[in-house]
């Protein structure tokens, strides 16, 4: 009888994080492209729901700390197999978005970039109320 349990040793590799641009917008490696082509569907769709949590958890964080917040940094794996995460925070949200909605206009599914200009829309709009909170804030202070 052979034992087919892999140590855990057997799946550690040396993982490295880079900026999402340097992945998936200068990068034109092959393999990068050929991933994107066959999985970007899914790949982006996931990118989108990530940034959504993640904007929907730090504003109730903000709101709970009167706009004290913080300032997310987010690594996401591009594949199972891949040693190499991309990058990215809470300062790149809008970015992004507009990466996605290129991303889908290149196959021309536009319900899907009408969901993702909502989406940036309300990071947007929370964006400028919080600013304009924290300056509010600020002149009561003195």
């Amino acid at each position: 009888m052979t034992n087919n349990k892999k140590k855990y040793s057997d799946f550690e590799r040396d993982i490295k994080t880079v900026h999402w641009k340097e992945i998936l917008i200068k990068d034109k490696n092959p393999h990068i492209e050929s991933f994107m082509k066959i999985n970007g569907n899914v790949f982006v769709s996931e990118l989108i729901a990530i940034i959504k949590n993640l904007h929907k958890k730090n504003k109730k964080i903000k709101d709970q700390y009167k706009n004290g917040g913080v300032s997310l940094e987010i690594s996401v794996g591009i594949h199972a197999n891949s040693n190499i995460m991309i990058g990215f925070s809470e300062s790149d949200f809008t970015e992004i978005l507009d990466f996605c909605i290129k991303f889908y206009e290149k196959y021309e599914m536009y319900e899907s970039c009408q969901k993702i200009l909502k989406i940036k829309e309300q990071i947007i709009s929370e964006k400028v109320t919080t600013e304009s909170s924290i300056k509010n804030t600020k002149k009561d202070d003195l």
